[in-house]
């Protein structure tokens, strides 16, 4: 009824008119009642009673939290992994049920916003709305809160909690030494792993490491038609004998095999694997992409600073690929400082044990702090 009453369509209409009048009025009715639809479903479902709440995002489970705060009282905690409006961002631009904005004439006019543009600001409004609702704003690594930042988070309610692992987990697997010198990409064969880029950074050591043995160790079934043309990229540059498939595998059973860990990935937030072959001692190269730069080259906090554990390199680039592995497989004391780097980096900053420390100081704090304090405000009201 709320969607479907005369009061709904005047409000639509007035909103139509006073934002939008060059789109459509079609696809504006249809984004419209899409996005006012969820707002109603996260102010109407049951609201369930707690101490203190925790979103792992924004979006609308970022409102359902906002929602709880103003009707409890209670303080909100948030988790961002990967950023929600940056990646509702993407989908959005490369969603075709969208109507496209036909091509810009020859004209000084600036024209309005679209479609597009109504579903991104209703996201970034969201997800404001979630940043100031929340006492706690918390996230995997220190580049994404300036995109938080830039989205209207408060600087003073952030904090870096990142993954760990378990570091005994692996403590049982033993290095063994393999006849062919070893790299892995580990990860599904699916476009945003570049898997083509890491085959011809295969192509490229090739030429100077002839028994190159590089695995693509991960699923090869969630897009069939990318896996076949990755295949038909290893036939195509003769490399059968120097890139492997393995499909999905148990990591502890191969990780012992590994030289190298190799992620050409164009987005990733905080890749465990690095942190999985770190507890070996065993270096990664890594495109820039969320959190390796840290993991690999320490955060800005990081003191005393422990040294590369391996190379970053650029998105797309199998030449920067190929040099990165060629220098830890040729120069061995650079291969042993990475290895010491990121053993010790992982012990000290991504120690699960000490992480799930951190999130239980975090929540016995705030189910301690009285009802109805305003957000950021809790540090002095437990001082007083």
């Amino acid at each position: 009824m709320l969607l479907n009453s005369p009061a709904a369509w005047d409000l639509l209409v007035r909103m139509y008119e006073r934002c939008q009048p060059d789109s459509s009025f079609l696809e504006y009715f249809w984004g419209w009642r899409a996005l006012v639809g969820g707002l109603y479903s996260t102010l109407l479902c049951p609201l369930p009673k707690a101490r203190v709440y925790h979103t792992i995002c924004t979006g609308y489970v970022g409102l359902f939290a906002a929602r709880a705060r103003v009707e409890t009282g209670r303080p909100v905690l948030l988790t961002e992994h990967g950023i929600y409006t940056n990646e509702r961002r993407i989908e959005i631009a490369m969603a075709d049920w969208l109507e496209e904005r036909p091509a810009a004439e020859l004209s000084i006019e600036r024209r309005g916003p679209d479609i597009r543009d109504l579903w991104v600001s209703t996201f970034l409004a969201d997800s404001k709305v979630c940043y100031e609702a929340s006492s706690r704003i918390i996230t995997l690594y220190e580049g994404n809160q300036m995109l938080q930042e830039a989205d209207g988070a408060a600087r003073d309610r952030m904090t870096v909690i990142p993954n760990g692992i378990d570091c005994a987990h692996f403590a049982g697997v033993k290095r063994e030494k393999q006849p062919r010198p070893t790299m892995a990409l580990i990860g599904r064969v699916v476009p945003i792993k570049d898997v083509k880029c890491y085959i011809r950074a295969a192509a490229i050591l090739r030429e100077t490491i002839p028994e190159l043995h590089a695995l693509v160790m991960g699923p090869t079934d969630e897009d069939k038609t990318y896996f076949a043309e990755c295949a038909e990229m290893v036939r195509y540059l003769g490399l059968e004998n120097t890139v492997e498939f393995t499909g999905r595998v148990n990591l502890k059973d191969w990780l012992g095999r590994l030289d190298v860990v190799v992620l050409t990935s164009i987005s990733e937030a905080q890749p465990l694997v690095i942190l999985e072959a770190g507890s070996l001692g065993i270096p990664t190269v890594s495109t820039d992409v969320g959190a390796c730069r840290e993991m690999i080259h320490g955060s800005t906090t990081e003191d005393p600073p422990l040294g590369p554990a391996g190379v970053i390199t650029p998105l797309s680039n199998p030449s920067a690929t190929a040099a990165g592995v060629a220098r830890l497989l040729t120069d061995p004391d650079f291969y042993e400082a990475c290895g010491r780097a990121v053993r010790a980096r992982l012990e000290k900053y991504y120690n699960k044990r000490d992480l799930d420390q951190a999130y239980g100081e975090i929540y016995r704090f705030y189910a301690a702090v009285d009802d109805n304090v305003p957000p950021g405000t809790e540090n002095l009201q437990r001082a007083a």
